[in-house]
């Protein structure tokens, strides 16, 4: 019983000690011998606390390995069901409103925004004048050069022009567009029918418009823009991002007080480069993080709106 406790205990570190002092042959063994078990002792402690620290660094290696796995297999699944919502997307052709109202649901499922909304660029609806007496108006001259067998807005030259000349590119005039909205996500449905106006701008009794702000012929009188998405209308951008409204001067709220949030933008252009609709979207509190949309997220609106834009072309062609 005593033999096999110590032989299970402490045989080990006598048999490599008494090994150790014969080979030494030291002057004196027992001095000898208890000094190297000492160490003996100190070295298997080390030896047991580097093995506890390497299974831990060891066990950290492996959470972090399933973690990441988990995350790629949670952006694989995003990544899935994102091409899945394009597709899905892609088969509202006929229908712009059904389609503008897919679009407002994707963005807000497959995104961290908490809120969507798409606007069309419009004309402003102008007052009809009220019936008076006709016969008191001076008559509207008749179009000339419009007569039988002419071309409306022709020169006399053949329907190529000038040989060899390209057609000048077509320009689109949004001075005058607003705003509408037209689709929003559930809890911004308050945003159906607002719009987003450009207003006259007033001059005080000391102020005077500036050179670039001087009429030219035909150009529609100086405004002041009611928020800062026509920033992306008027500058030609393919897309606006606001990381924190609060920070942005000009930002309107149709709630009429500020929040915390970021706000991002991106036009939907037909193939004639012609802008027509824009998908907003924002994560302003409560409703969203109030944190800036992420690149992975601004990416998927930019591809939504394309699609918008496919279907809208082919609805137009059909």
């Amino acid at each position: 019983m005593e033999v096999a406790y110590l032989k299970g205990t402490i045989g080990e570190a006598m048999t490599e000690g008494c090994a150790a002092t014969a080979i030494a042959a030291p002057t004196d063994p027992v001095e000898y011998l208890g000094l190297w078990l000492l160490k003996y002792v100190e070295n298997r402690s080390i030896v047991i606390e580097v093995a506890a620290e390497k299974e831990i660094v060891l066990k950290h290696i492996a959470e972090e390995e399933a973690e990441d796995l988990e995350i790629k297999k949670a952006e694989k699944l995003a990544l899935d069901q994102r091409e899945r919502s394009i597709s899905h997307l892609k088969q509202f052709t006929s229908d712009p409103y059904i389609l503008f109202c897919e679009a407002v649901q994707a963005v807000v499922k497959q995104t961290g925004a908490g809120a969507c909304y798409i606007a069309c660029l419009e004309e402003p609806v102008v007052p009809e004048p009220e019936v008076g007496d006709l016969s008191d108006e001076e008559e509207v001259p008749e179009d000339e050069g419009e007569g039988e067998g002419a071309e409306p807005g022709g020169d006399g030259e053949g329907e190529d022009g000038e040989e060899g000349k390209e057609p000048a590119p077509v320009v689109f005039d949004y001075r005058t567009k607003i705003l509408n909205y037209v689709a929003a996500s559930k809890e911004q449905e308050f945003m159906l029918a607002k719009q987003l106006l450009r207003l006259p701008k007033v001059y005080g009794e000391d102020e005077e418009p500036d050179e670039e702000e001087e009429e030219e012929e035909g150009a529609p009188p100086p405004t002041v823009n009611q928020g800062v998405t026509f920033e992306l209308v008027d500058q030609g951008l393919n897309a606006l991002d606001v990381p924190n409204v609060f920070y942005k001067e000009g930002v309107h709220f149709f709630e009429d007080f500020p929040r915390l949030g970021g706000y991002f933008a991106h036009g939907v252009k037909l193939n004639s480069k012609e802008l027509r609709q824009l998908v907003c979207c924002d994560t302003l509190l409560p409703a969203g993080s109030g944190k800036p949309l992420s690149p992975l997220d601004k990416d998927y609106v930019a591809i939504v709106a394309r699609t918008m834009s496919d279907a809208l072309d082919h609805a137009e062609a059909s």
